[in-house]
């Protein structure tokens, strides 16, 4: 547990942006969900600043990065004078109420705990710290960011096995799997209050009639390759909605990927967003097959896709879900897309210490199969 999870009479630094002050850089806010906010209020005193309006900067202003020890903007105008200022008056707060840790926005050039803008304003991301949250850790303050929260807030209790089964995409794309097969699966993913059933397209119409209402039904997308057009992915995604698909899981164009065509690999996403209104959008980046540099440039083309979640793997290629790909896309995603692992997760520590580094889903038919085996342990007991 956190050394900072009982500290209700403690106070907590946080960024302005984060509890809904538009004093974003274009006039916008960053924030985070009621609920967060709420269990925050719960455990802290929240202590808001904006280093940089508290510097002097305006709202709205000229977007600004770290290059170095400079702060330069997109005009090329050096605020680095004013964003000191503004780290300044952060780190005066700080001390004036008492604060334990703060909570800054990540990649921002004042906030940034571990990752920043580079300075070429072209979204590239590397390590660094922004001049606020820098000063306040050199004095001492441990800052985190809002991926972070699970360092500040309390531990939770052990999740349970029915706490995992209810994220469960209970999964069977076997090329030859049978209609009976699949029935099979979809009782089993009611009995045990599954997320949804993960099945290949054909079966989606048969299924759906099968199970009605009372279980989800998922498919998938241009899969396992991903290597089809852009129109192909649309048609098989508006045909799968049109069977009674509720969730789509699409595979990216990695060609596109290694080619560098990130425009193209957007549109190929909302080709398949704009096919599949109606339903739950994941996106598979394939992580076993990208660079660290790729994944976070696909977390954050997913972020302005629409697609509810980002998925990191078929289980067809080389490698699956990782607990570090989970932790780089929770961190570099934006706050409303979702995560979801995938390929090899075969345990039930392995379940937790995902969605503890922030999955919400889990394609996985081997949580079921641990359920299945105890409750048959029960019965012969």
């Amino acid at each position: 547990m956190s050394k900072y999870a009982d500290a209700s009479p403690e106070r907590l630094l946080i960024s302005a942006c984060l509890i809904g002050s538009c004093c974003k850089y274009n006039g916008a806010a960053n924030t985070l969900p009621k609920e967060t906010l709420s269990e925050l209020k719960q455990h802290y005193r929240l202590v808001p600043v904006c280093p940089e309006v508290a510097g002097g900067l305006s709202v709205p202003r000229v977007p600004a990065e770290r290059k170095g020890e400079r702060i330069i903007t997109a005009a090329g105008s050096n605020v680095t004078e004013a964003y000191s200022k503004g780290a300044k008056t952060a780190l005066r707060l700080a001390k004036k109420f008492g604060c334990c840790a703060a909570l800054l926005k990540h990649r921002s050039p004042s906030c940034g705990n571990s990752m920043i803008y580079d300075g070429s304003f072209s979204s590239t991301v590397i390590k660094g710290r922004g001049v606020a949250a820098e000063i306040l850790m050199k004095e001492g303050i441990p800052v985190y960011n809002e991926n972070e929260l699970h360092e500040i807030l309390p531990e939770e209790k052990e999740i349970t096995l029915d706490e995992i089964l209810a994220v469960c995409d209970h999964t069977l794309l076997r090329v030859d799997c049978t209609s009976e097969e699949i029935k099979a699966l979809c009782d089993q993913g009611i009995k045990f209050h599954c997320a949804s059933v993960c099945i290949p397209p054909c079966h989606v119409a048969g299924a759906k009639r099968y199970v009605g209402d009372k279980l989800k039904i998922c498919t998938v997308i241009g899969f396992p390759n991903g290597y089809m057009t852009s129109a192909a992915k649309a048609f098989e995604a508006a045909d799968a909605v049109k069977n009674g698909a509720d969730e789509v899981d699409m595979v990216i164009n990695l060609s596109m990927v290694k080619d560098g065509c990130w425009q193209d690999v957007a549109n190929d996403i909302k080709a398949v967003r704009e096919a599949s209104k109606g339903a739950l959008l994941k996106v598979i980046i394939e992580c076993c097959l990208l660079t660290e540099e790729e994944k976070i440039r696909l977390c954050e083309i997913v972020s302005e896709s629409g697609a509810e979640f980002i998925k990191t793997s078929t289980g067809f290629s080389k490698g699956g879900a990782t607990f570090a790909d989970v932790k780089l896309m929770r961190e570099h995603c934006a706050p409303q897309v979702q995560v979801k692992a995938a390929g090899g997760i075969s345990s039930l520590d392995d379940a937790r210490e995902f969605m503890r580094l922030g999955a919400t889903r889990l394609g996985t038919s081997r949580i079921v199969k641990i359920a299945i085996n105890q409750e048959t342990e029960k019965t012969e007991y």
